[in-house]
């Protein structure tokens, strides 16, 4: 890491030091208070008033991003596994130098199904912290996409169908050449 921090330590750190701008605050409005300064304490009475009033959306916002982390991490684990199953790095190397075996297309796969399970997540969490003017354009194309998942699971069908007729025909045409004798006419 560059300035020599985990980010888990960086973390940890950044939400330190929010707890203690709070606990300041918080101080500095009983000093207020306890003066009989009200005129003073009053912005800062209604800043800790929204602030508090604001908690429950930003606490429905981090269980939403916690429960998209898990599903996240479970697709990426599953997707994983079936891709090492059919050993698609194997058959599809990103690069001609790369060995056989090697799993970064794996890894890359599996790490973008990680990222499509945030992006899912994110207009339910946009809408939990009250910002709507991002997450209506958001929740149209998601709609959109999922209107045309219908289309395309019918378009891979299709292709499948396809395959396997045209597989059927050329192994029946084949036989049928083989069957007339057609090879020794050459």
């Amino acid at each position: 890491n560059a300035d020599g921090v985990f980010p888990a330590m960086r973390t940890a750190r950044m939400f330190g030091r929010g707890i203690y701008g709070i606990i300041i605050l918080l101080a500095v409005l009983g000093c207020l208070s306890v003066l009989k300064m009200d005129a003073a304490a009053a912005p800062l009475q209604e800043f800790i008033g929204r602030i508090t009033a604001y908690m429950p959306n930003i606490a429905g916002a981090l269980l939403l991003l916690f429960m998209a982390w898990v599903i996240s991490e479970v697709v990426k684990m599953l997707c994983m596994a079936f891709l090492q199953t059919i050993k698609i790095g194997e058959r599809f190397p990103l690069n001609k130098k790369e060995r056989p075996d090697s799993g970064k297309l794996v890894v890359y796969v599996s790490k973008t199904a990680g990222y499509i399970v945030y992006l899912f997540f994110l207009p339910a969490i946009l809408n939990a912290l009250k910002i709507y003017g991002i997450t209506r354009p958001l929740q149209s194309m998601f709609e959109e996409f999922l209107v045309f998942i219908p289309n395309l699971t019918g378009a891979v069908i299709i292709l499948l169908i396809g395959l396997w007729a045209a597989n059927l025909a050329r192994k029946a045409v084949r036989g049928l050449a083989i069957i007339s004798k057609v090879e020794e006419l050459g």
